[in-house]
């Protein structure tokens, strides 16, 4: 749940297109962070949508799973350098 696996997940709950929504990353923290931060931000909706960190063993049976990986950009690089 980088920057472009978070901001997916939040337009998918503001068309309110699922009720749950895992959040995994590979560092635990920075999905915890990631999750609550997109718990408050979708609080206000009109659906309830709940944002939960965990890991793909949660997503078993998930309806739909969304990958957004990309390796770290160096100093310098671009998004494109692998």
């Amino acid at each position: 749940a980088g920057a472009v696996g978070t901001a997916y997940a939040y337009s998918m709950a503001q068309h309110a297109l699922a009720d749950e929504f895992i959040i995994i990353n590979h560092t635990k923290k920075k999905a915890v962070g990631n999750a609550l931060d997109l718990e408050d931000a979708v609080a206000a909706f009109e659906t309830p949508v709940h944002m939960v960190p965990g890991d793909y063993a949660d997503c078993a049976e998930a309806d739909l799973v969304v990958i957004t990986a990309g390796g770290p950009q160096k100093p310098g690089g671009k998004r494109t350098d692998i």
